[in-house]
């Protein structure tokens, strides 16, 4: 291994501890309490673990999209160095933004087949508000583990957008 990958690999680790810890500092509140007043825990065993499953399928559509959506800028794009990662940065989190704005319709999904007497419906109505986005973002000690989730997801894909980038815009710039 060149020390160029070595001296990568400490900074990513490096930005991923520091990252990690402001996330951990963050939530750690909560996690000590268990989430008390999360509605995940009115669901049976079996019903967890499949909103669990459902989530996980959710968090790796989101982590193949944006990997997708990354080697497409580059690929298509004429875009280089800093305005590459900009760029993949911008539209990754527009797509995020879409992609949580429309997630509730899913879980919902889940909870009808769950639950006896749910009506049929579409339950987004709008995209999620930027203030709400930001609020993610913030990772807020009173939200819910849904939230601390995507919060946590938005970190990793900017983190991985980061990392990813880093050697296309070092190496444009020397």
């Amino acid at each position: 291994m060149s020390s160029t990958a070595i001296r990568a690999f400490a900074r990513c680790t490096a930005v991923s501890l520091l990252v990690g810890s402001i996330i951990l500092s963050r939530i750690w509140p909560q996690l000590v309490a268990g989430y008390p007043n999360d509605s995940f825990h009115t669901l049976q065993p079996f019903s967890a673990i499949g909103l669990c499953i459902v989530a996980a399928i959710g968090i790796t559509m989101m982590l193949l999209i944006s990997r997708w959506q990354s080697r497409a800028i580059e690929r298509i794009g004429k875009l280089q160095g800093r305005y590459l990662l900009l760029a993949d940065i911008v539209i990754g989190f527009l797509l995020y933004w879409l992609i949580l704005s429309l997630s509730p319709q899913f879980f919902y999904l889940y909870y009808w087949f769950v639950f006896d007497n749910l009506p049929q419906q579409w339950v987004v109505q709008r995209l999620l508000p930027w203030s709400d986005y930001l609020d993610l973002w913030l990772l807020l000690e009173n939200a819910s583990i849904a939230s601390h989730a995507a919060g946590m997801l938005g970190w990793i894909l900017l983190i991985g957008k980061i990392v990813r980038n880093w050697g296309i815009v070092r190496s444009n710039n020397q």
